[in-house]
């Protein structure tokens, strides 16, 4: 199954609508609070050294 990583109402909207639309599975992973330090940013440091 594919990761979604964002926060609601951010960029990864558009990915969510794509999957959606394609009726392919996903699971969204709440990152809120990605821009300061703490648990979400080490999580997307993990996958994207950008944290974007």
């Amino acid at each position: 199954m594919i990761k979604v990583y964002g926060v609601p109402g951010w960029g990864s909207t558009i990915s969510e609508l794509m999957l959606t639309l394609a009726d392919i599975p996903y699971q969204f992973v709440d990152v809120s609070g990605f821009d300061h330090e703490g648990t979400s940013r080490e999580l997307l440091k993990t996958l994207n050294p950008l944290c974007q």
